[in-house]
């Protein structure tokens, strides 16, 4: 049966009733893959992109997660884009990664729409529109996807063409809008609020995003304490 093997593959995954064996847990979800399961061949796409209880197979990655988004699996259609866009397994096919990306966020993936707006943000597969990159970068954010902040925070430091998206949902002090050295030092204290809130998370990693933005302000020591905070 395969979700059998899809849950016998975890419990040794996980050592649920078992000591933990990861080349055991890829036996038995690959079993659960080969008979058609979408999660499984998602989890086999996993194990092999990352060499995780086998040798690394690139290749193997993407073929399962091509069979489990056929299937209309909104995680391997996230998963197969971003495949498509770093070539990984495959030729490199940005439109094909924002189709993918597409397909994911009408399912409701908020990875799929936060890479969507990445997508848009810097013209991956499609023209480039700031506002569009804005609005889902948003909605992932109010749905609860808290990573969604770091790029939110990195659009606000592009500043580019979102200003009066700005205002139009009470952000941007109109006090500041004609004023280009203000409106820049609102945008980079937006961006390093929503840092925070993603260091505060518990997401150690965001403090590159700071030490990064204090560096470029030129607030040197600011940004060694940011990035001592990830060696520790």
């Amino acid at each position: 049966d395969p979700m059998a093997q899809m849950l016998l593959g975890s419990c040794y995954e996980n050592g649920i009733g078992c000591e933990i064996n990861l080349t055991l847990a890829l036996h038995y979800y690959e079993l659960s893959a080969n008979q058609g399961n979408a999660t499984a061949q998602v989890v086999v796409g996993n194990y092999y992109e990352f060499g995780i209880g086998c040798t690394q197979n690139i290749k193997k990655a993407f073929n399962y997660y091509d069979f489990a988004a056929k299937q209309q699996d909104a995680m391997a259609q996230v998963n197969l884009g971003r495949c498509y866009e770093h070539g990984i397994g495959c030729e490199q096919d940005h439109d094909q990664a924002f189709l993918l990306y597409d397909l994911a966020a009408k399912q409701d993936n908020l990875i799929a729409k936060v890479n969507l707006g990445r997508c848009y943000q810097y013209g991956i597969g499609c023209e480039e529109d700031q506002n569009q990159a804005f609005l889902l970068y948003d909605l992932a954010l109010n749905r609860g996807y808290t990573l969604a902040q770091v790029n939110l925070g990195h659009l606000y430091l592009s500043g580019q063409k979102i200003s009066h998206i700005d205002l139009e949902i009470g952000l941007l002090p109109t006090e500041i809008t004609q004023d280009l050295d203000a409106l820049l030092k609102w945008r980079q204290e937006k961006a390093l609020e929503l840092f925070m809130n993603v260091v505060n998370a518990g997401v150690i990693e965001a403090w590159y995003e700071v030490g990064h933005l204090f560096e470029s302000q030129k607030k040197y020591k600011d940004a060694l304490k940011a990035y001592e905070k990830l060696i520790k």
